[in-house]
């Protein structure tokens, strides 16, 4: 499958980003510093918008996870208005992320996707495992807005505490 002339140029201006440590209080993990920014200027911020076309999106969020033990911890997105667009790349193993299923009876959805754009619920618990070798990138395309009725949003389900602590629990997953 030919590649979007796009994702190359998006991927190497992401590649290319001026990173600085950044923490994610309720993200990050303890003692974890992680490589993460919003954009609403610039080349990226405007090849997403000219590449997504009428979403009216207000923010790229775009995230660098490298080496043993980057993860996200479980949350929401409690300002999103709406579902946001992610899109993920880089030579990777494992970093998969879990989206809470509506059911606490079901068991989590994972978003597999990789260099493509997809629909991502973030007002919905999720979270990330961590990246055990690699560099994973990601950017999220967000809608800010009211906050969101918390009766419209399912609450976390069980999640078993292996998933969220071994990474190697679950067979590897290797992303090129």
């Amino acid at each position: 499958v030919p590649i979007d002339p796009r994702s190359v140029q998006l991927e190497r201006l992401v590649r290319a980003y001026p990173w600085r440590p950044t923490t994610r209080p309720g993200i990050a993990g303890p003692g974890e510093v992680q490589f993460s920014v919003t954009l609403r200027t610039g080349d990226i911020y405007n090849l997403v918008r000219e590449w997504l076309g009428p979403w009216d999106y207000d923010g790229v969020q775009i995230g660098r996870f490298k080496g043993l033990w980057t993860h996200f911890r479980m949350h929401k997105d409690h300002s999103n208005s709406r579902p946001s667009l992610a899109y993920q790349f880089g030579r990777y193993t494992n970093g998969q992320v879990f989206l809470a299923a509506p059911s606490p009876n079901d068991p989590p959805d994972e978003c597999a996707h990789h260099r493509s754009w997809y629909v991502f619920e973030g007002r919905r618990y999720h979270w990330m495992h961590a990246v055990t070798s690699g560099t994973r990138y990601s950017i999220i395309y967000f809608a800010r807005g009211p906050p969101v009725d918390q009766a419209t949003v399912p609450p976390p389900q069980p999640v078993p505490p292996r998933l969220l602590k071994d990474p190697s629990a679950k067979a590897a997953t290797s992303f090129v």
